[in-house]
């Protein structure tokens, strides 16, 4: 629940109301087009729309400028935005009046960005006053004096004075150094410049936190409680971050790796074919000599008849020669496995007396009269 308004809050609202209700700081299009000598001659004094009797709180009417002296930027702008600037004014008093001073402050100050007249700086520094956010009220009201300068009455520069008074006790200054340049300051979230900062902050009294960063450096974050009138310094030394090593260079031999995966199963898969070759190989060469012999008792035998002799000799013949195919393939099988064996355990190394180049290995298979045999140099 919002805490009621204090009996200061009070009054200055309700003043504060029936004189925005009576200042419209950007004349009328219309009136400033008409070649008007009268309404040039009050062209000085703030009225509402087309209503100057409802004055009753600003300075006097004075003459208007001098025919020497150059006019003002507001004085000077287009029809287009002084329109929309007094637009942007009286939807700034229609908020005021509902209580919405956020929103009345955001068109106040989009009036004056259209024209740049100094008196809705006075505006610009009551509202936000109403809103609690003092360091910008002061900056307005201050820039409120720079710019009216003499132009402002006796009555308002002493109310504008009181005023500032009020917001030294509720504001504070903080200058942020860095021991590095270019660092990005941020206080609150808010960025307000770069290291070095030409001057100090006007801050509003109550905590802030300040953050300080630079790329290479570590960050730097900070909480700062200032009371009203403080001057505070804050000094700031950012740390170097360490240097990140260097990635480690890989320095590969330009030969071809193979997968330890994919030549393990081919070195069993080898050795398994050619263990099965040699079973097969010496079943049917076993059963190729027995029916060999089986052939040579028949031809001793005189009863033996021809066609039994053919068949004896048909039998000894095909798996005598069944025998050698199959050992012929497990000398092959077993010169591939052997190859491969000998490929995957050989030292990897490389010196200086063995960078030639070695003699490829050689298998040779040698088949003979009842034996086999497997020849070769790794």
């Amino acid at each position: 629940m919002n805490a009621p308004p204090s009996t200061f809050q009070r009054r200055r609202r309700a003043a504060f109301t029936s004189l925005l209700a009576a200042a419209l700081i950007v004349a009328p299009a219309a009136a400033r087009a008409a070649p008007d000598h009268t309404a040039q001659a009050t062209a000085e004094t703030p009225t509402s729309p087309g209503d100057a009797a409802n004055s009753t709180e600003h300075e006097a009417a004075r003459p208007g400028p001098d025919r020497d002296q150059k006019p003002t930027e507001a004085e000077t702008a287009n029809p287009e935005r002084l329109r929309e600037a007094g637009q942007r004014y009286e939807a700034g008093l229609s908020l005021y009046s509902e209580g919405d001073f956020a929103l009345a402050v955001i068109e106040f100050e989009r009036a004056f960005s259209l024209v740049p007249d100094y008196r809705v700086l006075f505006n610009i520094g009551q509202v936000r006053i109403q809103l609690g956010q003092y360091a910008r009220a002061r900056r307005a009201l201050e820039h409120y004096l720079r710019e009216g300068a003499d132009r402002i009455g006796e009555e308002r520069r002493a109310a504008v004075a009181a005023d500032l008074q009020m917001l030294a006790a509720r504001t504070a200054t903080l200058r942020v150094q860095a021991n590095v340049g270019n660092a990005e300051i941020r206080v609150d979230d808010e960025l307000v410049g770069r290291s070095p900062l030409p001057q100090a902050l006007l801050l509003d009294a109550g905590e802030h936190r300040v953050v300080v960063r630079k790329p290479g450096y570590r960050t730097h974050e900070t909480r700062v409680t200032l009371a009203g009138r403080d001057a505070e310094d804050v000094l700031v030394e950012l740390q170097v971050l360490p240097a990140r090593p260097p990635a480690p260079i890989v320095v590969t031999e330009s030969r071809r790796v193979e997968d330890a995966g994919s030549s393990e199963a081919v070195m069993w898969a080898a050795w398994s074919a050619t263990g099965a070759l040699v079973v097969g190989a010496s079943i049917t060469g076993f059963l190729g000599i027995r029916a060999a012999n089986e052939l040579g008792e028949l031809r001793s035998d005189p009863d033996a008849t021809r066609g039994e002799l053919d068949s004896a000799k048909s039998r000894a013949r095909s798996l005598l020669i069944t025998a050698d195919v199959l050992g012929a393939a497990a000398v092959a099988s077993g010169g591939i496995a052997l190859y491969v064996t000998l490929s995957k355990r050989a030292p990897d190394r490389q010196t200086p007396e063995r960078d030639a180049p070695k003699p490829a290995p050689e298998v040779g298979l040698a088949i003979g009269p009842g034996f086999t045999g497997l020849s070769g140099t790794y």
